[in-house]
């Protein structure tokens, strides 16, 4: 909360140019003031129904371990038509081979995030928190829509993890 001594300079600013206009014959009448931010509301855990994201996790799993085993023809089979960027050989060379094995390595193990995984055949989403040879913390999205009756990947990301910073302990 911002107090009202002199000594704040956004209250020194407002006396001054106060001052100012008074001396050239226009009065400020009140000082704008803002309410305070409202804090984040608290998240609460998301339930997800476990019999809608065991075939997420084939899928991810499946592009996992052909990613692992450097299997593109297995790797691409898994994208839908409709994927971005399109799943071509150049592609799979370029991002999965290219960018992320050298930033990443190879898969070790994930788990999923229920806060930022949407188990929908229409345009689901799945997210890991990752480990790889590489790098320890790694986020793993995948976008999956339904094409001709299976589910398949429109897009999948590997992010580096942003972890949170220790709070330090009260001091009492």
């Amino acid at each position: 909360m911002q107090t009202k001594s002199p000594s704040n300079p956004v209250n020194r600013s407002f006396a001054i140019v106060s001052a100012l206009l008074a001396g050239a014959g226009i009065f400020v009448l009140a000082q704008q003031t803002f309410p305070p931010t409202a804090a984040a509301p608290i998240a609460t855990p998301r339930l997800i129904d476990p019999n809608a994201l065991p075939p997420l996790v084939k899928v991810l799993d499946a592009a996992l371990v052909a990613y692992n085993g450097s299997d593109s023809g297995a790797f691409l089979a898994l994208f839908a038509h409709d994927a971005r960027p399109p799943a071509t050989e150049h592609t799979y060379k370029a991002i999965f081979e290219g960018i992320y094995r050298e930033e990443f390595g190879k898969f070790v193990s994930g788990s999923v995030i229920p806060s930022e995984t949407e188990p929908s055949p229409n345009y689901g989403q799945i997210v890991y928190a990752a480990s790889f040879e590489k790098r320890a913390h790694v986020k793993v999205s995948a976008d999956l829509i339904e094409e001709s009756g299976a589910l398949k990947i429109v897009q999948l990301r590997f992010e580096k993890m942003q972890l949170p910073t220790p709070r330090a302990p009260n001091a009492s």
